[in-house]
């Protein structure tokens, strides 16, 4: 494993474009370094899905002593490739803090040896000079300098740094607050605790290694979009997202098939019961099962195990619990990530359709515009509640007077 580590660090899969960017042999080289760290970093922790999987089912008969062990290696085996990566982030910025220390010091030496000369010196007038420049003037003249002179590769590389001296701080904290969790809760033997803390953990180190790839690219790459530095990198936002929505998608396809199975026309049931096994079997083999959490992951994976096995007598009475549990796990709206996201977009949407109100009869194409944006953002709630889901997946609304469709989202959405 380790071996393996150090072959992704050693040869990154680098982007020839930033490299190209950049005119320095030295900074290129320190760039290259440190995006290949990041990039094995998170290449490692995207292993997490499968190893909590394994971990919790490997749980339910393994003794306590066992779990315990298993989950301190998987502990070591998730973060190791962070903690590297933190470890180069001190060593670069001891390096650059060496040379500010010399030059500060050889600073006070020289003005310990100042020659003051002519305290006075020659004045404009006495030179034939004729400058008037008001204070304002001045310095709009330099501010225009400052833009016209394009940044060099040390003061990019020196602002990457600042913001990595930030980013190490954070996750040096994060890691050290989630690891004394992780004890506390194996003390206790609290597993599934443990458990959430991995997964919660990978996610907000995930966004601070994502962070400060970008913060590289906007130095030396300005305007690149965030979402392609890493390629594959799911934020906890994006995971989250998909979950809720996937979770949704199941259970609007579950719902009416297991109605059927409950119902009085029994020549249905078999119809229904190999609905249900289809999409249950489909889900369990989805990018969407392996994005949830381990225990909501066991838990349909037992479902989709009892409908396969089960008589049809049976399986009605599990249909009808898989129901209810997909119905439960809307609990996932209360993840802070999804309550910050959904506020968000609720927030724009109101204020999209304030202002369409009032350029209606000043501009009526624009009001339109914030409309159509309205609509758009709209679809950024799908999976927070059903009836919610059922107005976006109906028939598009009034492209002249889409008001009342949008005051339907937020009451869906229960805002």
């Amino acid at each position: 494993m380790l071996r393996y580590f150090l072959h992704l660090v050693s040869e990154p899969a680098m982007d020839r474009t930033l490299l190209e960017a950049i005119g320095t042999p030295k900074i290129e080289a320190q760039v290259k370094d440190l995006v290949g760290r990041a990039v094995a970093a998170l290449d490692q922790m995207r292993g997490l899905d499968d190893n909590l999987y394994d971990r919790f089912v490997a749980a339910q008969t393994a003794t306590t002593d066992a779990t315990t062990a298993s989950l301190r290696t998987l502990w070591v085996e998730t973060f190791q490739g962070i903690e590297a990566l933190l470890v180069h982030c001190k060593e670069l910025l001891a390096a650059r803090a060496a040379p500010a220390e010399a030059a500060e010091a050889a600073t006070i030496s020289d003005e310990l040896d100042v020659d003051f000369g002519d305290l006075e010196g020659p004045s404009t007038a006495a030179s034939g000079l004729d400058f008037d420049f008001a204070a304002d003037d001045l310095g709009d003249l330099m501010a225009g300098l400052a833009e016209a002179k394009p940044r060099s590769d040390a003061e990019r590389w020196a602002s990457v740094l600042d913001q990595v001296s930030e980013i190490e701080y954070g996750l040096t904290s994060q890691l050290d607050d989630a690891f004394e969790r992780v004890e506390r809760s194996l003390d206790v033997g609290n597993v599934n605790q443990v458990l959430g803390l991995l997964d919660d953990t990978r996610g907000a180190v995930g966004a601070g290694v994502h962070a400060l790839v970008t913060a590289i690219y906007e130095a030396f790459l300005p305007g690149t979009d965030p979402s392609t530095v890493v390629p594959g990198y799911q934020t906890s936002l994006s995971r989250a997202l998909m979950v809720r929505r996937g979770i949704a998608a199941l259970a609007a396809r579950v719902g009416p098939a297991n109605a059927i199975l409950q119902g009085d026309d029994r020549t249905a049931y078999e119809a229904a019961l190999a609905e249900i096994r289809a999409q249950v079997g489909e889900f369990v083999r989805s990018p969407v099962w392996r994005a949830m959490r381990a225990a909501d992951r066991y838990q349909l994976a037992v479902f989709d195990d009892e409908l396969t096995t089960q008589p049809l007598a049976v399986a009605r009475v599990t249909s009808e619990g898989l129901a209810k549990y997909l119905d439960s796990l809307s609990s996932v709206n209360q993840r802070e990530v999804l309550v910050t996201h959904d506020q968000r977009v609720i927030d724009e949407l109101r204020e999209a359709m304030a202002t369409a109100r009032g350029l209606a009869d000043i501009s009526p194409p624009t009001a339109r515009e914030h409309l159509e944006r309205a609509v758009r953002l709209a679809h950024d709630l799908r999976g927070r509640t059903a009836g919610l889901d059922q107005l976006l997946d109906g028939p598009a609304p009034d492209a002249a007077a889409p008001q009342a469709w949008l005051e339907r989202v937020l009451e869906l959405a229960g805002a």
